[in-house]
């Protein structure tokens, strides 16, 4: 009798368990493919990445397999030249090569930007400003990790942050919910993935909301594909594979061009839409959403795409809905819900507007058995007034001079690196000339210029000097004292330029983030080596005029 009861009752459990799997299913829609539309999938990592097995063949059968137009490869690196390089068409298929870079305060995401005979600044917001001058386009990944979130919000100008993370969402299982989802993963994957998935951060919205009281922010949803899944440093497991998540998270881009063009010109397209934040999330998983469309219509009847700022207020948001299922739309204004509403089969809605503000849409399934998790995210419209704010002139410092001496430097160099420092009395300048090498048996390799002195310069903000390259070039500026070293990057370019670094954005150089003492500086020094750079490179930088200023 026991056994029985047993029996019925590990019967019953199993039944529960299971259920929900078999009352999963997509909804029905219209599928109709948008020629001014592509989509993809983004942050994906393959073999390039230390963390990552998965082929580029995989990636592409899978992209195949779930009809996708692009992928946008990320992987690992500041930047990550094998994947910068990977730009290329396999059939229908695009395969745009971008990075994942590993910043002072989290990983940030960048793509389009040119390769160089250096790195990119390990320091956010110097980096953000390069890769924008080269008309680059960079998403904050995973925002609120439990392992890597991004720790620095002062920073402006980026493109925009990753709304849905999958790799954060298993991060933030809990070790039952993991073991539950692996289950679920060999009976339906499709069903295992919405179930990790309803674990996003809902944290992420609110910070993009935030973000957009202050400036243009973009929201994006990011896979974070690997392949597989790190349980710990030893131990990961092929889960999920690419072509089981690259059915989940898609993003859709509207484009200019989208027939006869070449692999670098379709990327262009691409890359784009995701600058003007002119698309559109969606949980494929839920349903396909071919034929939807959203644009804000001006009562003159102007039309404005997503990501567009205008000055108007009076108009309309339109909707064009791919599908007969009952929807839930809610419609967020400067972070709020201003209107929220169900359908009923319409194909086609509107929504009067009359208040200037950041509007963007939120819609839901109303039967999905995951309520909380948006099919479909979009871009906002930005009903702004003009911004009549003035520049702030910087008012002019009170700079002590450092002495132009041939023996005020000396040089240092690690293993078969060369350095050579030459002082030119005519235009009291120094030059640097200098080789890189690695050393036979270590990655690591690095040159510079030091001055040792014993000086309280607390009473000063930062340092100041003029400075070319004979090539573009990023260098370190390192203040040293017996309990730390901390640094900041600067890019030197072939014409002169003033360089000014404040003490205060010096990071320290173990990552402990202890707190610099300007009394007890022993030592600064101007140095690159591997960890913003690259072997084999050759250059001569020139300094003068150096300056502590107040």
């Amino acid at each position: 009798m026991k056994k029985y009861i047993l029996f019925i009752t590990t019967l019953t459990l199993l039944v529960i368990f299971f259920i929900p799997i078999f009352k999963y299913k997509k909804i029905k829609t219209a599928s109709q493919k948008v020629s001014n539309y592509k989509r993809g999938v983004y942050h994906v990592h393959s073999l390039y990445s230390h963390d990552s097995v998965g082929k580029i063949e995989e990636i592409i059968a899978a992209a195949k397999n779930n009809n996708l137009d692009f992928v946008i490869l990320t992987d690992h690196g500041r930047p990550n030249i094998k994947s910068s390089l990977a730009t290329k068409r396999y059939g229908n298929v695009l395969l745009i090569g971008a990075s994942e870079f590993t910043m002072d305060c989290g990983h940030m995401t960048a793509i389009n930007y040119k390769l160089h005979s250096y790195r990119f600044a390990p320091e956010p917001q110097e980096a953000i400003d390069e890769l924008k001058e080269e008309g680059a386009i960079e998403f904050i990944a995973h925002p609120f990790d439990t392992k890597i979130p991004w720790k620095n919000w002062n920073i402006r100008g980026f493109t925009g942050i990753e709304l849905i993370n999958t790799y954060s969402c298993i991060r933030r299982c809990n070790p039952l919910e993991k073991l539950i989802a692996f289950f679920y993963y060999h009976v339906n994957p499709s069903y295992s993935l919405l179930y990790i998935s309803k674990r996003f951060n809902k944290r992420n919205f609110l910070k993009w909301d935030n973000l957009n009281n202050d400036g243009k922010y973009y929201g994006i949803y990011a896979l974070d594909a690997h392949g597989n899944f790190h349980f710990s440093k030893k131990f990961s497991l092929n889960f999920p594979k690419y072509e089981d998540i690259f059915g989940c998270f898609n993003i859709y881009v509207k484009v200019d061009q989208s027939k006869d063009l070449s692999p670098l010109e379709e990327k262009n397209e691409i890359v784009k839409g995701l600058k003007k934040g002119n698309f559109f999330n969606v949980v494929e998983l839920f349903g396909n959403a071919e034929g939807f469309e959203t644009y804000f219509l001006t009562r003159n009847g102007k039309k404005i795409e997503m990501g567009k700022s205008i000055t108007e207020r009076d108009g309309e948001i339109f909707f064009k809905i791919p599908t007969k299922e009952k929807l839930k739309i809610k419609i967020f204004r400067n972070g709020k819900p201003f209107k929220i509403f169900n359908t009923n089969g319409e194909k086609t809605l509107k929504v009067k507007i009359t208040e200037r503000g950041v509007y963007r849409s939120e819609i839901f399934i109303e039967k999905s058995l995951f309520k909380d998790i948006p099919w479909i995210v979009t871009n906002p419209f930005y009903l702004m007034p003009p911004d009549k704010r003035e520049k702030v002139k910087e008012k002019e410092d009170i700079t002590l001079s450092l002495p132009f001496d041939e023996k005020f430097f000396s040089t240092r160099n690690d293993g078969p690196c060369h350095i050579k420092l030459r002082c030119i009395d005519k235009d009291k300048m120094y030059e640097v000339s200098f080789s890189l090498k690695k050393c036979k048996n270590s990655n690591l390799f690095g040159v510079a210029i030091y001055h040792k002195f014993k000086m309280d310069i607390s009473r000063f903000k930062g340092v100041e000097f003029e400075t070319r390259s004979s090539k573009k070039m990023r260098y370190f500026f390192v203040l040293r004292y017996k309990k730390g070293c901390y640094r900041h990057t600067f890019l030197s370019s072939e014409k002169w330029e003033r360089i000014k670094i404040p003490f205060s954005k010096l990071v320290e150089c173990s990552g402990k983030n202890k707190k610099l003492s300007l009394k007890r500086v022993k030592i600064f020094l101007i140095s690159v080596n591997n960890y913003i750079s690259y072997d084999g490179v050759k250059n001569t930088l020139y300094l003068k005029n150096l300056k502590l200023y107040r």
